[in-house]
């Protein structure tokens, strides 16, 4: 070929493909999440997808990278190095997978991520990542289990859902408290005692900056009382299942463009329906007195329209579930879910009638509703 097949611009963090059919395209690495990875992932994924010829393949290493960082997003952990990355985070991005998809398909997707991560910078791995994208025999597809029921008890779906709506209710509480110390410390100063001018302080200078003044602790404190968390995200999405009826991709990818109709009782909002391939309209009643945003639909997606504002701005998102991470706000990673789900249930030490920790999956929650209302 007369022109170079790979490219990169440094300064905008993208890298030019050309296929050998002709067709190009524009990887943007600087909307992927930990901004310190991205030097030695672009210079891997350089080397890498030289050895490709097709736009469809290269697309195929990009997806695969941005999934994963959104996963280790997700967790919370603030990575700074590759090295710091370790055989556990695959292991349970492995977990996470496995929900939505078969072993085959993840074993491909991992043979995706460790053929680029074989062309890092030499030393940028640790050592057990290392010698793991290497030799990975040991992360082969394992025997299919047999399935778990199809749907929950009357017992469990009764536990889980007070789970989810007292948890809701606490982060509800916890955001709304942060906003009035925030507003009061704006306004009213010298009304608050010198603790809470100090926390008051600290959330005025992280919501202008995005941290804290006072460390890497008071960072998260700050973000915990003023943000939806990815660690939150668990409750919310069990109790909208229980509230909206969506399905899960449905409930994942809301937007938050919506109309409040009939003088204030609905609110109307443009649901992604992925059955469909198309977009529906979804009609939810708002009750608006006190309590109603955890029992009504409409209500519900009022009230989380209001507390992931923050994160939508900083983002720049027309997605409603934006949260905030260790790395800043980012739109809920899909990915993580499945994970976010399970760590949440084992926290509240949700079990089964087997008395085995309960396995938590949105879609059972909602195919188990449906059966109880004879759908």
């Amino acid at each position: 070929m007369s022109t170079t097949p790979v490219s990169c611009d440094t300064d905008a963090q993208t890298v030019s493909f050309q296929g050998v059919d002709g067709r190009q395209r524009v990887y943007a690495f600087a909307e992927l999440p930990f901004p310190a990875l991205h030097a030695d992932l672009v210079q891997a994924f350089i080397a890498t997808v030289e050895q490709v010829g097709t736009v469809a393949t290269a697309d195929l290493y990009f997806a695969s990278l941005r999934r994963f960082l959104s996963f280790l997003d997700a967790l919370g952990e603030p990575i700074a190095a590759l090295s710091q990355i370790q055989p556990r985070h695959f292991a349970q991005y492995r977990a996470s997978r496995s929900v939505t998809v078969s072993a085959e398909a993840w074993y491909r997707e991992l043979s995706v991520l460790f053929r680029l991560l074989r062309n890092t910078p030499y030393g940028s791995l640790s050592r057990e990542l290392g010698d793991l994208v290497t030799r990975p025999g040991s992360a082969a597809p394992a025997a299919s289990a047999s399935p778990g029921p199809l749907l929950y008890s009357p017992r469990e779906l009764e536990r889980l859902v007070a789970a989810a709506r007292q948890d809701a209710g606490s982060v509800r509480d916890r955001v709304v408290a942060g906003e009035k110390l925030l507003a009061a410390y704006r306004t009213a100063p010298d009304s608050l005692t010198v603790e809470a001018r100090t926390a008051g302080m600290s959330l005025d200078v992280f919501e202008r900056t995005g941290r804290s003044s006072l460390g890497a602790a008071r960072t998260v404190e700050a973000a915990e009382r003023l943000l939806v968390t990815a660690r939150d995200l668990a409750p919310l999405l069990v109790l909208g299942t229980v509230l909206t009826g969506l399905r899960p991709l449905d409930l994942h990818d809301l937007p938050a463009d919506h109309r409040v109709t009939d003088h204030g009782r609905a609110v109307t909002v443009d649901a992604h329906r992925a059955r469909h391939h198309g977009q529906a309209d979804a009609h939810w009643a708002v009750r608006g007195d006190r309590g109603a945003d955890l029992d009504e639909a409409g209500d519900f997606y009022l009230l989380m329209h209001r507390l992931t504002e923050r994160a939508r701005a900083a983002v720049g998102s027309d997605r409603l579930w934006c949260v905030w991470t260790a790395s800043g706000c980012r739109v809920a990673s899909r990915p993580a879910l499945p994970l976010l789900l399970q760590q949440w249930a084992m926290s509240r030490q949700l079990s089964g009638e087997d008395g085995r920790p309960l396995t938590l999956s949105l879609q059972r929650l909602r195919s188990t509703l449906h059966r109880a209302v004879g759908g």
